[in-house]
């Protein structure tokens, strides 16, 4: 059994009843911070897991392309995080959902700060990076938007 197989990991970010609330946070976000995307930005999801929120971002019109280490789903590109295939400069906007996670993946520090400067590096200037993630220190190459509203369930970061 790996890590992946563990009944309840990420559970609560792919049920199906879930995915409106996360892209509801998503769109409220980025409107928060007073970040517009042009209407064909291109998105990277990182971590696509079984392909449910990927799924469900193509169905809201998004041009998405979804990565990730061990694909479970359909539509999801086989990419490790540390080498991201996307051309420097590419992405309007990365997504991830608690990637950056050592408990369930064999990661360090340094590994972390590789898949964060991959992130980085495959944004455009002035691209985002919507992080359902818990970081602590501030990111390399990124600045955290301020949400007045101060929501809890993810961080933005704009590419500085």
């Amino acid at each position: 059994m790996s890590e992946m197989d563990i009944p309840t990991y990420g559970r609560g970010i792919e049920e199906e009843d879930n995915l409106p609330l996360f892209y509801r946070d998503m769109v409220h976000k980025l409107h928060n911070c007073g970040v517009t995307l042009p209407p064909d930005a291109k998105y990277l999801e990182v971590g696509s897991g079984n392909g449910k929120f990927l799924e469900h971002l193509r169905q809201q019109g998004l041009n998405v392309v979804g990565v990730d280490r061990w694909p479970r789903g359909p539509g999801i590109k086989q990419a490790d995080t540390m080498a991201l295939p996307q051309q420097d400069g590419s992405v309007d906007c990365v997504i991830t959902k608690h990637i950056f996670d050592g408990w369930h993946y064999n990661q360090n520090l340094h590994d972390q700060e590789i898949m964060l400067s991959e992130i980085v590096r495959v944004l455009k200037k002035s691209g985002v990076y919507y992080a359902i993630e818990n970081f602590f220190e501030p990111i390399k190459g990124l600045q955290l938007l301020r949400d007045p509203r101060r929501s809890q369930i993810s961080s933005l970061y704009q590419k500085i």
